[in-house]
């Protein structure tokens, strides 16, 4: 039988769809993957493809031991994991919850470029499991970047306000179960005095109180199953601020820790993309012309790998904002849209902006891309 590797390799030669079509039914059954871990965040390790979160898997383990020393020899610290069939429906929901949109496989060989939602079945917007793929992919994004020196502040930024926003799981373990488990240190914050909460210890010492965004999160954590959640808001992290009792969110993951020091900045950093007399805002329905005329300019533009649309108001006027991601920075033929859709736009002016800058960055929360470039 034929390895991935040759089968990707057959592909790029190709283009045949069944062997693509083969080769994503092989990343779901082959027995053993490798992917490469973050030590700074307890995660897999992200990046961003073509403007999407991306994590990478490979197929062999010298592939995978490649591009690790490949990131070691950058600053950044890496382990490389296995990934057994057994648990291949588990690493695409981590990477979910993680906020991973796109996967490279085998990246350093022949690579291909897979996106989650291809090779698993993305939840529904109805199901109510508590999950923040937004959070995580900018708080690993953030811590993973500061351990090496290299603090993203606009994924800093995204954070902030992804926690404001956020719902969490807060740990509690029954009065049996603590009168059980001696060794398990519990705090009682007086907004919830009634419960038993087991704590999260930091290296200094400090005693916090464990909050979760996702299931991945708090199974890393309590691996015994010993604890039942409650779902709480922000709100809850301001009250056991109030109270001087600190939160470790994620303790066993990127680990921020809240405290009364610096809830203020968070509460501060996190206002609506709002600059100024500057809206951003979503566009309910885009007229057919100019989306064709759009996805045309992106195809005909190289430097373009993505891009998302949205509404802009500026000094009272509405407009169209698109947020480019470019290939290695390159602008050959940006300035040039505005112009060529000025008619498609029926007069409303077009404002292009940088996915790599901090406005772009924050315009493009919770968003889809409009247009993405997958030369696979």
């Amino acid at each position: 039988m034929e390895s991935i590797q040759q089968l990707i390799e057959k592909y790029s030669r190709t283009r045949d769809e069944r062997i693509l079509t083969t080769v994503k039914e092989r990343i779901t059954t082959e027995p053993r993957l490798w992917a490469v871990f973050s030590e700074a965040i307890n995660n897999f390790y992200i990046d961003y493809v073509k403007g999407a979160p991306t994590a990478f898997l490979f197929s062999e383990r010298r592939f995978c031991e490649l591009f690790a020393d490949h990131l070691k020899s950058s600053g950044i610290d890496i382990k490389t994991t296995e990934c057994d069939v057994h648990d291949r429906e588990k690493l695409f929901y981590d990477l979910y919850c993680g906020g991973i949109e796109l996967i490279v496989v085998d990246n350093g060989q022949t690579l291909l470029y897979l996106e989650l939602k291809d090779i698993f079945k993305i939840p529904s917007p109805s199901d109510k499991s508590v999950v923040n793929p937004l959070l995580v992919r900018s708080g690993d994004t953030f811590f993973q970047s500061a351990a090496a020196g290299r603090p993203d502040r606009a994924a800093e930024k995204m954070l902030y306000s992804s926690i404001v926003k956020g719902s969490f799981l807060l740990p509690v373990i029954s009065d049996s179960e603590a009168e059980k488990n001696k060794t398990l240190q519990t705090v009682h914050p007086k907004s919830t005095d009634s419960v038993n909460i087991p704590s999260a210890v930091q290296a200094d010492g400090l005693v916090c109180v464990p909050l979760f965004t996702d299931k991945t999160e708090l199974e890393k954590y309590d691996r015994e199953g010993l604890c039942k959640t409650k779902t709480v808001g922000f709100d809850m992290i301001r009250n056991f601020c109030r109270n001087n009792t600190p939160v470790a969110l994620n303790p066993l993951g990127f680990n921020m820790v809240i405290t009364g020091a610096n809830i203020g900045k968070i509460e501060k950093n996190a206002a609506d993309i709002e600059t100024g007399n500057i809206t951003v805002f979503d566009i309910e329905t885009i007229p057919g012309a100019f989306a064709e005329r759009l996805t045309e300019l992106m195809d005909k533009t190289a430097a373009i790998e993505c891009a998302y649309l949205r509404g802009i108001r500026a000094n009272g006027v509405s407009g169209y904002l698109i947020i480019v991601g470019l290939q290695n920075g390159d602008k050959t033929g940006v300035s040039e849209i505005p112009e060529k859709l000025s008619e498609a736009a029926e007069g409303l002016p077009i404002t292009i902006a940088d996915l790599d800058s901090d406005f772009g960055k924050r315009a493009v929360i919770d968003q889809q891309p409009f247009y993405t470039r997958l030369s696979f």
